[in-house]
């Protein structure tokens, strides 16, 4: 189901898996019914500064950022990189 911002559903969640801070989500595509792999969802998240999501995984699924503004430190299998836009 693909979904036109204006109505998509916006909610305000904190503590995104044990995470700090608030993260503003906006669902642009969401199927999580869906078991092959491959996306379930899509979201527009803000975060603000100092927002972090706690460590978690994915089975069988890829998680994609694409950061348009300030940066962003992800860590994955130990290893940390600062993103930025683009």
């Amino acid at each position: 189901m693909f979904l036109l911002k204006a109505d998509s559903q916006t909610e305000v969640k904190g503590g995104s898996h044990d995470g700090a801070g608030e993260i503003t989500r906006t669902r642009l595509l969401a199927d999580y019914e869906r078991e092959a792999p491959g996306f379930k969802f899509v979201h527009d998240n803000v975060l603000e500064p100092g927002t972090t999501i706690g460590r978690h995984t994915h089975e069988g699924d890829q998680e994609l950022w694409l950061v348009l503004r300030g940066r962003v430190s992800v860590t994955e299998n130990g290893e940390t990189a600062e993103l930025g836009p683009g």
